[in-house]
């Protein structure tokens, strides 16, 4: 019947109480036109604050038990309040007593959510860093490169050492020839043979470098040798041609001279083909150090920002799991607040002293009548009836006629009579 009746049943959500009491304590304000607000600050029988003073709280002796009792009119009020209050009770004395301790382990187990989420960005973000960079294992491919980089400068002072002593070989063995020499080396079907002996050297070279065991690089392989075997013999013809059996003016023999030569000339084509593999081996060398001095410091960095997480994740994991101890450890050890006798719902009205008091009222009535009559009797000294006359006056009574209640013609009647008969 409430003006405010459609706006309070707009706030009762009847799935959730608690959303319901939200709802009530949005709507309360400290208003005299407020009805949450009048409803508990007002004089209400049932719902005022005031009301609430009909709760009593007894101890049982020297005992931890309490009686918890409440009076009302309305029996369901008075039900639902005790049933309210024990449940209120259990809970407050749980907030108090583990209280402190509930409000540690949600912080540690809100920690615990926070750095395991930041441990996780940094690990994702150091494995997507590793495969941007590709990268397996930093130190693993660190030391493999270190390895590889010792072997390859032993490599590369054999290959320079054979390079320098072919090319000087070289050098000495075009010294020893004259000038008719010079022009058979210098022979374009020669020349054309020597490039071909440098290219199929360099192949072969190549592959040898690059060891694979594949049959068809096999197969490969031994064709270039074929071929280079087969190129040899051709200069070799070539130049029996121009200088077989010709000597020197020191006596050397010309065909000794540049088959030296050839020979000569060939090793120092595979010394260039490796001195070029493995200068281009170091270029790619040098440019994993280069990619791997910044990279290992990032990952290094990475990696003490995930261990320092990781440590901070132990340390409140071990605290987390020490607060959950101690709770169960006082759970176990510390009296626990139960209702022993559960609220019943009350049928009949409690018994009371009233009966006793109207008897004690009736009986008291009676007696200040008594009392009251005779308290009269002993302090009235008018002269009513004949014994208080002669008891008064302590003379005979002649006679006595009672005094009219009324004046009225037959009360005057009556006293001219009495008067005669006097």
């Amino acid at each position: 019947n409430s003006k405010d009746g459609k706006t309070l049943i707009s706030l009762i959500d009847r799935s959730s109480e608690d959303k319901t009491m939200e709802n009530f304590q949005k709507y309360e304000r400290p208003d005299m036109n407020n009805y949450i607000y009048g409803l508990f600050y007002f004089q209400h029988i049932y719902y005022s604050y005031k009301a609430l003073k009909n709760i009593k709280v007894d101890r049982k002796g020297s005992s931890d038990l309490l009686r918890v009792s409440y009076q009302s009119g309305d029996p369901g009020i008075a039900y639902n309040t005790v049933e309210i209050l024990m449940k209120e009770f259990v809970n407050e004395y749980q907030a108090l007593r583990y209280g402190g301790t509930d409000k540690v382990i949600e912080y540690f187990r809100s920690e615990l959510k926070r750095i395991g989420k930041e441990l996780t960005n940094y690990e994702d973000d150091l494995t997507q860093y590793n495969v941007t960079n590709r990268i397996i294992n930093y130190y693993d491919e660190t030391k493999e490169i270190a390895t590889i980089n010792k072997e390859f400068e032993l490599r590369e002072q054999d290959v320079l050492f054979n390079y320098n002593s072919s090319k000087a070989m070289l050098n000495e063995l075009e010294k020893q020839m004259d000038s008719n020499i010079k022009r058979v080396i210098h022979n374009v079907q020669l020349v054309d043979k020597i490039n071909q002996a440098s290219d199929l050297t360099g192949k072969i070279t190549q592959m040898e470098t690059i060891s694979t065991s594949s049959e068809d690089s096999g197969r490969q392989l031994l064709e270039y040798k074929n071929k280079l075997l087969q190129t040899r013999r051709d200069l070799s013809e070539i130049s029996n041609q121009y200088v077989a059996g010709q000597y020197t003016k020191e006596g050397l023999n010309k065909g000794t001279i540049v088959e030296q030569w050839l020979d000569q000339l060939l090793l120092f084509e595979k010394a260039k083909a490796e001195l070029k593999i493995v200068q281009k081996s170091r270029n790619e060398l040098n440019a994993k150090y280069l990619h791997f001095a910044p990279v290992g410091t990032t990952i290094k960095r990475k990696e003490r920002i995930i261990n320092f997480t990781e440590q901070n994740y132990l340390t409140n994991l071990k605290s987390y799991n020490d607060a959950l101890l101690r709770k169960k450890s006082l759970e176990m050890t510390a009296a626990i607040l139960k209702v022993l006798n559960p609220p019943a719902y009350p049928i009949n009205s409690e018994s009371t002293n009233r009966r006793k008091i109207v008897m004690m009222i009736g009986v008291g009535s009676f007696i200040g009548l008594i009392a009251f009559f005779l308290l009269i009797e002993f302090i009235d000294r008018t002269l009513r009836d004949s014994v208080r006359t002669r008891k008064q006056t302590g003379s005979p009574v002649l006679g006595a006629y009672p005094a009219p209640m009324k004046f009225s013609p037959i009360s005057k009647q009556c006293e001219d009579i009495a008067t005669r008969y006097m």
